[in-house]
């Protein structure tokens, strides 16, 4: 399959139509994308083929140094530095930088870890496409897997398929563990919640003597609460968190690709009870009442601490928007009048 990348890093793929070029956008875009979360990160990164295999720098091959394994090893994690903005340079674990290395008269560019500090051979622009990333380097060709009697990694593509895409993942073989630890809510003066009647029932007391009866209504809901995080963060490692909004419990959660959104289903289930007396000829009416914004957005800065597999803790401060139901002064109105004439409310 070939693609086209779409915004101001548009690459125009080539098609034949008609005897006439045409041209298709397929949803890739020019940014880091799911890298981002493993940028100058400690842990590193290791980066899938579409086959399943991943990058591994070889030493004992100087032609074909970055092949793929079947497994991660130590030496398939690779650092992310970002050099300028939208570019990045890739080191190994040896410490040297990815840079395409002319091979031949009719030279073919095999990935090598050549150099000890990035060159401007050793940049990438990074595009991305769900939960994968593609490289192009300053030659312009874009970085693939190719078969040369092993899978390698060469700078050989002049327009993008699967074999350009790598998914990116933790690089080294355990990960930390996080904890979000609070959640500080932004502004909630600008929500609108509205007053909403959410169920009733009514009792009538026929009888000549007063009578005791028990009113339980029950609120039940369902819906999608929505975390969209500023940055990625979490080295692909799902995280959850609780907090309250107004009287919501609402969730912020980060999963295993790095997504920037991530939505989560959330039931709400309320049920409140009172018990009234009617005397002789009444009628009591009860009403579960609320006010309640249904898609309501919240800014928030959550504390995370993360914990490293050797006992080392950091914490850090990330900001995003929560988005969802929220409501408050959730409660049960009865009312009690005679049978045919109304009275005051209990």
């Amino acid at each position: 399959m070939v693609y086209e990348l779409s915004g101001t890093a548009a690459l125009l793929v080539q098609g034949d139509v008609d005897g006439k070029e045409q041209f298709s956008r397929r949803g890739i875009n020019e940014g880091l994308g799911q890298l981002e979360a493993y940028t100058e990160e400690k842990e590193g990164v290791a980066l899938q083929m579409d086959n399943g295999m991943f990058w591994n720098s070889v030493e004992d091959n100087h032609q074909f140094p970055i092949q793929g394994s079947e497994h991660k090893y130590y030496s398939s994690k690779f650092f992310v530095t970002v050099t300028h903005v939208g570019k990045v340079a890739l080191r190994d674990y040896k410490g040297l930088y990815l840079t395409p290395r002319p091979v031949g008269l009719q030279p073919f560019f095999p990935l090598n870890p050549m150099h000890t500090r990035p060159l401007p051979s050793s940049e990438f622009i990074v595009f991305h496409k769900d939960n994968r990333v593609a490289f192009k380097t300053n030659n312009g060709l874009f970085l693939a897997q190719v078969f040369r009697g092993a899978y390698v990694v060469e700078a050989c593509k002049t327009s993008l398929d699967d074999s350009c895409f790598f998914k990116p993942q933790i690089g080294d073989p355990l990960g930390p563990d996080y904890t979000i630890l609070n959640v500080a809510v932004g502004d909630i003066s600008k929500l609108r919640c509205r007053l909403c009647i959410l169920k009733k029932e009514t009792f009538v007391n026929r009888g000549e003597e007063p009578v005791r009866h028990p009113f339980m209504l029950t609120w039940k809901e369902g819906g999608i609460q929505t975390t969209a995080w500023t940055h990625r963060w979490g080295l692909g490692q799902v995280t959850t968190g609780e907090f309250t909004i107004l009287d919501t419990k609402a969730t912020l959660k980060y999963n295993k690709d790095n997504d920037q959104v991530v939505s989560v289903p959330k039931i709400v289930y309320e049920s409140l009870t009172d018990v009234v007396e009617l005397p002789p000829k009444t009628k009591a009416t009860a009403r579960l009442v609320v006010y309640k914004q249904d898609h309501a957005t919240v800014s928030f800065q959550a504390r995370i601490r993360k914990l490293r597999p050797g006992g080392t803790v950091d914490s850090f401060v990330e900001p995003g928007v929560w988005r969802g139901l929220v409501y408050h002064s959730l409660r049960l109105e009865i009312e009690v009048e005679p049978l045919g004439i109304l009275c005051a409310t209990m």
